[in-house]
């Protein structure tokens, strides 16, 4: 209470007026701190990561021709193979493969299967022309054709499906030591925003796309109780 105030009151008092009732004072909450800015890590514009994946393709002779096959990842994380030969190009998922798909190839009908482990992609010509390609080594082009980021102490393939063929999505495809495949996926629209996928050495890293561009940035990992969810 001020003593301007105490002063009015006691005077009122003295008079006979009524006293006047004084609401506790408030208190004001402190301000927040201000968030850390994001630090832009690194920018790739999304064709380029398209071009590279288009480097991808395993080729095997076929029936006269050369049919190739690369694999792809859509916004769950399941599996897309691609193939062509010449001018003929399809995009079928692994289930599709896995109950047989008939086509029609420039060296004549064939039909497409993946087992049931989803480790072998096989072609069949009524011909007897047959020829395979292990997702092991689908995996492996599909790795070192990609444009290549690396966060940290990670480093991460990128790669990015607009939709034409393959559904579309952005997927980061990491490689552990022993050769084992992780696969990181977001579906386009949630890329308007930050997505935040890794942890490392006191900083969180994530990605959005703006533009024709996917950009990673990093900031200091929140103090705790204040993680992000």
């Amino acid at each position: 209470m001020t003593g301007t105030l105490a002063s009015l009151l006691a005077a009122a008092a003295l008079v006979g007026a009524p006293s006047v009732p004084v609401p506790a004072p408030r208190s004001v909450p402190a301000p927040a701190a201000a968030k850390a800015p994001e630090t832009v890590v690194t920018r790739v514009p999304l064709a380029a990561l398209a071009a590279a994946q288009s480097g991808a393709f395993v080729p095997r002779p076929f029936g006269g021709a050369a049919l190739e096959a690369a694999i792809a990842f859509d916004a769950k994380a399941d599996g897309w193979l691609k193939f062509r030969s010449g001018a003929w190009t399809a995009v079928y998922s692994e289930s599709a493969l896995k109950a047989g798909v008939a086509a029609i190839l420039p060296s004549g009908p064939a039909t497409l299967t993946l087992d049931a482990d989803g480790r072998t992609v096989t072609a069949a010509a009524a011909s007897g022309a047959r020829t395979a390609f292990d997702e092991n080594e689908l995996m492996d082009a599909l790795y070192a054709a990609a444009t290549r980021v690396t966060l940290d102490i990670v480093t991460y393939a990128a790669l990015y499906e607009d939709g034409a063929s393959t559904p579309a999505s952005l997927c980061l495809l990491r490689r552990d030591q022993a050769g084992n495949y992780f696969v990181t996926y977001r579906a386009l629209p949630e890329m308007a925003a930050t997505q935040w996928f890794l942890g490392a050495n006191m900083r969180l890293y994530g990605m959005k796309i703006a533009g024709p561009e996917l950009i990673f940035v990093s900031e200091p990992v929140p103090p705790a109780g204040k993680l992000r969810r």
